[in-house]
C-alpha cells in the first residue's frame, strides 16, 4: 500500500504489505502517516481536498488439501461401536457367532421385526437368529448402524442372501442399493437369467426383474429351449407376464423412474412395478383433488 501526493509522487510506501487473517491483523502502526502531515498544505499531499491511496489487494484462496480433515466421522464412530460392542445391552447369536448390539440403535434404525427379537432385560442371554449366515447378518447390522451398503464384491458374493435378509428385516433402502449394484455389475447371462427372473419375482425386486426380463427378451427363443430355463417354463404366471411384454413391445415407465418420482413425494419405493405405478397414480390423484 502506498500514499501519493497530489502530483503522484509516492510519499509513504508500506513495503511488505499487511496480512489480514481471520480475526487477527498485522496493522503496521509504525508506518502510518500522521494526520497533521496530510493536512499540511506545504506538503501538497491532498489533491482537491482528497487523499490518494494506491492499494493492491491479493486474495489467497483456501484449498481443501491445506486444511486438516477429521477422519473420525459419525459413521466411523458407529462402525467402531458395533465392532467393539462397548456398552452393548443385547446379544445376537447367529450360527454360533456372537454379535453385541445396542437396543436403542436397533430400535431407531431397524425394523420392528429385528427390534422385537431383542432381550433388553438380560445382557447375558443370547438371542438366537436362524436362517441367515453370520457374514450376511454382519452386513445387516453394519447397514443398521452406519447406513453403508456392502461393496460391489460383497454384493456379488452374497447378493441373493443379502436381498433375502433385507426383505426379512424390511430394510428397503438396503434392498434397493443391492439391486442397483447387481444391475451395474451386469450379472445376467444366458445360463442364469431365468433363475434371476424367478428370484426377483419371488423377492419383489422390480428393478432386478425388469433388467432380467429385458435381457431375456434379447434371445428368448434360445434361452427357453435351454435346460436352465426349465423352472421358468414351469412358472405359468411369470411366463405369461413375459409373453404379454413380448406382445405389447412397450415396457412403459421404468422402475427407476417410478422410484424417483415416489422418492420425491417421500413415498414408499418398495413393491412390484405394478404396485409402484398404482401408488404413484394414487398420489397424483390426491394432489389433483386438493
Amino acid at each position: 500500500m502506498t500514499i501519493k501526493d497530489a502530483i503522484g509522487t509516492v510519499i509513504v510506501n508500506c513495503n511488505g504489505g499487511f496480512m489480514f487473517q481471520l480475526r487477527r491483523a498485522f496493522r503496521g502502526y509504525s508506518r502510518f502517516i500522521k494526520r497533521s502531515e496530510i493536512l499540511d498544505t506545504n506538503k501538497n499531499i491532498l489533491k482537491d481536498g482528497a487523499l490518494c491511496i494506491d492499494v493492491t489487494i491479493q486474495v489467497k484462496p483456501i484449498l481443501k488439501e491445506d486444511l486438516y480433515e477429521c477422519k473420525f466421522s459419525l459413521i466411523n464412530k458407529m462402525e467402531r461401536l458395533l465392532q467393539s460392542g462397548e456398552n452393548s445391552d443385547s446379544i445376537f447369536n447367529v450360527g454360533g457367532e456372537i454379535f453385541k448390539v445396542h437396543s436403542c440403535i436397533i430400535d431407531n434404525n431397524a425394523s420392528s421385526i429385528l427390534a422385537n427379537q431383542l432381550n433388553r432385560n438380560d445382557q447375558n442371554t443370547n438371542i438366537e437368529i436362524q436362517g441367515i449366515s453370520p457374514e450376511v447378518f454382519r452386513y445387516i447390522l453394519r447397514f443398521v448402524y452406519t447406513d453403508i451398503c456392502p461393496c460391489h464384491s460383497e454384493v456379488l458374493k452374497f447378493g441373493k442372501e443379502l436381498i433375502d435378509a433385507a426383505n426379512r428385516y424390511e430394510l428397503i433402502e438396503l434392498k434397493v442399493d443391492i439391486e442397483n449394484v447387481l444391475i451395474c455389475e451386469r450379472i445376467m447371462n444366458r445360463e442364469n437369467v431365468s433363475d434371476w427372473i424367478l428370484f426377483a419375482d419371488a423377492q419383489c425386486c422390480p428393478l432386478l426383474k425388469e433388467y432380467a426380463i429385458s435381457y431375456f427378451l434379447l434371445d428368448s427363443a434360445d434361452i427357453l429351449r435351454s435346460e436352465n430355463s426349465k423352472r421358468l417354463r414351469e412358472s405359468g404366471e411369470v411366463l405369461s407376464e413375459i409373453m404379454m411384454l413380448m406382445a405389447d413391445g412397450d415396457e412403459g415407465v421404468t422402475v427407476t423412474e417410478l422410484r424417483k418420482q415416489l422418492g420425491k413425494l417421500d413415498l414408499d419405493v418398495d413393491g412390484s412395478k405394478e404396485t409402484l405405478a398404482a401408488r404413484l397414480e394414487s398420489a397424483k390423484r390426491q394432489r389433483t383433488d386438493v
